[in-house]
């Protein structure tokens, strides 16, 4: 009977934590991740509304800059999205997975490179130049990188 007690109290610990504080801190944890999301949403929300709204206001105006701002929102966006999204798998697989992770960074990338080449169309300080063309470089390393990253994990999660 001794060791059936010893078997039971295992299964109640983990690492020497109460089952019950563990429901509590699971509880904690989840109504955090759903408090995080809801912000997420509205902040999603709210940058895509008024992303809209600016952008239809200066339709007769800088349509150049609009469209670099709209794509500028619109990158973030997605990257927000893709953010409720893990969440979303934290929440329902109990697990962080890193492919959602790997997805925003090659966003991340991609906004700044566009950003990058929007706003130094007129470059004429060749230093300056040469400085913005490593910061190119290095994004598209980082973008390839990444995209490798996700043709890996995702052949690995396959087989």
């Amino acid at each position: 009977m001794a060791a059936k007690e010893v078997q039971s109290e295992k299964k109640n610990l983990v690492r020497g934590i109460p089952a019950s504080l563990l429901k509590v801190v699971t509880f904690l944890e989840e109504g955090l991740y759903y408090l995080i999301a809801f912000v997420l949403a509205v902040a999603a929300l709210v940058l895509l509304y008024t992303t809209m709204h600016t952008f239809v206001l200066t339709k007769g105006g800088h349509i150049h800059e609009g469209i670099l701002e709209l794509l500028n929102s619109m990158l973030l966006v997605m990257m927000l999205v893709e953010i409720l999204h893990t969440i979303r798998i934290s929440l329902y697989q109990h697990t962080l997975s890193p492919g959602p992770f790997l997805i925003i960074g090659i966003i991340a990338a991609i906004r700044r490179m566009l950003v990058i080449t929007a706003e130094q169309a007129n470059l004429g300080d060749p230093a300056q130049f040469r400085l913005i063309l490593e910061e190119l470089l290095l994004l598209a390393v980082t973008i390839v990188l990444l995209a490798v990253a996700v043709y890996i994990l995702h052949r690995s999660s396959v087989k």
